[in-house]
C-alpha cells in the first residue's frame, strides 16, 4: 500500500484546479452519517482529535481557510489541508501551523503533529503544557489533521514472515537529533543492530551508510524506529510490515494516534536511556510467539485506518468541530 509521491502530487494540484461549484456539500457528503454501524467509533476519533469543548474566539492573526489552497508555495501540507477544507466556505478561519510541530500550539490550530499529552505522577492528565516561550497553553488548542501523508501515511504488504527474517535490528536515517545520537553511539557496532547515517556527510562520517528502499528493510526482524523532530515517520509501515516495530514510549502523535499504542503490545518498548536493548532483543529471540504476537497486534491497529471514507468523514467532522468551537457553525452533527 505504498504512496506515489508523482500521482500524490498530481492528485493535489488537479484538486485545488477544479471549480469548487463542483464540489458536493458537507451535508451531503455525510448525510448517511448516523445509518452507519461504526458512528460511535468515529466520535471517539474525532474528539481525540479535536479535544476543543468551550467556543473561542480567533483573534485577527487567523486567516481565511482559502490560503491552504491560493499559498504561493504549495506543500504537502497545503495538499492535504485542502482536501477537505474545500468543502466548507472559504471565509471560514483557521490558525494553520505545518511543519514538524513537537509543542502545542500558541493559538487554536490545525496541525499535523502535537505532543502526548502528560501524566502526572498522581495519574491524571495534565491538560495544560507549556509551550515553548515558556507560556501556558491549552492542550486542546492543537488540532490534529492528517497531513504530509505522502510521508508519514504510508503501509505496506511484507512478503517475509517473521521467523525467516535475519535476527538483528535494523535502522537508516538520518542521525541529527541528541537520542538518536546517543542510539548510535551505543549501538553501531553491536552485533544484533545493523544501523547507518544516511543524512548529510559533513556529520558522523563513520556511521555513514547509502539510502536503502522499504523494501531492503524487511529481511530484518527488528525495525528501529525513533522520533525525529516530532514523530518516527517510519512507525507506520513498520507496524504494517512483519518485523517487530522497536522504540521507547513516544512523546509525540500524529493521525495515527500514536497516544494510544501500548508498549509491549503495539511496539517493543526499550527505555528512554536505551539500557536495556541487547536484553529485549535476546528475549525476543528466544520467544517468537511474543513478537509475533506484538506483530499481530501492531497490524489490527494499522487496519483502522484503512478505511478511506471513513478516514475521510472522520476528516471533515473534525474540521466541522473545530468550526463549531470557534464560532464559525452553530451545530455539530456528532
Amino acid at each position: 500500500m505504498r504512496n506515489n509521491r508523482l500521482a500524490y502530487n498530481l492528485s493535489g494540484i488537479v484538486r485545488m484546479l477544479s471549480p469548487r461549484f463542483l464540489l458536493p456539500s458537507v451535508e451531503n457528503l455525510l448525510r448517511d452519517l448516523h445509518k452507519r454501524n461504526d458512528i460511535e467509533y468515529i466520535k471517539q476519533r474525532v474528539d481525540y482529535y479535536c479535544q476543543m469543548d468551550s467556543k473561542i474566539t480567533l483573534d485577527e492573526s487567523a486567516k481565511n481557510i482559502s490560503c491552504v489552497r491560493f499559498a504561493k508555495k504549495k506543500t504537502m501540507y497545503n495538499f492535504d489541508a485542502y482536501e477537505f477544507t474545500r468543502y466548507f466556505p472559504q471565509d471560514f478561519k483557521a490558525h494553520f501551523e505545518f511543519g514538524d510541530v513537537n509543542y502545542i500550539c500558541p493559538k487554536p490550530s490545525i496541525t499535523k503533529s502535537r505532543p502526548i499529552k502528560a501524566v502526572l505522577e498522581d495519574g491524571r492528565l495534565d491538560s495544560n503544557i507549556a509551550y515553548k516561550d515558556g507560556k501556558i497553553v491549552p492542550f486542546s488548542n492543537s488540532t490534529l489533521l492528517n497531513l504530509e501523508k505522502i510521508r508519514h501515511f504510508t503501509f505496506i504488504n511484507d512478503p517475509y514472515t517473521f521467523a525467516t527474517k535475519q535476527d538483528k535490528l535494523f535502522y537508516r536515517g538520518g542521525i541529527y537529533q541528541a537520542h538518536r545520537t546517543q542510539f548510535f553511539e551505543k549501538y553501531f557496532n553491536h552485533p544484533l543492530c545493523d544501523l547507518g547515517h544516511t543524512g548529510h556527510k559533513s556529520v558522523h562520517h563513520a556511521w555513514q551508510k547509502p539510502k536503502i528502499s522499504i523494501a531492503k528493510h524487511l529481511p530484518y526482524k527488528f525495525l528501529l524506529s525513533l522520533e525525529g523532530n516530532d514523530v518516527a515517520s517510519n512507525l507506520k509501515w513498520v507496524m504494517s510490515s512483519n518485523s517487530l516495530a522497536v522504540m521507547p514510549k513516544p512523546k509525540f502523535e500524529t493521525w495515527f494516534m500514536e497516544g494510544n499504542l501500548e508498549p509491549d503490545i503495539h511496539y517493543l518498548q526499550i527505555r528512554d536511556d536505551y539500557a536495556d536493548v541487547e536484553e529485549k532483543l535476546e528475549y525476543c529471540l528466544r520467544n517468537p510467539n511474543f513478537a509475533q504476537e506484538i506483530i499481530h497486534n501492531a497490524h489490527q491497529y494499522v487496519k483502522q485506518f484503512f478505511d478511506r471514507e471513513r478516514e475521510s468523514i472522520i476528516s471533515l467532522l473534525v474540521l466541522e468541530k473545530y468550526f463549531y468551537y470557534t464560532g464559525q457553525i452553530d451545530s455539530l452533527r456528532i
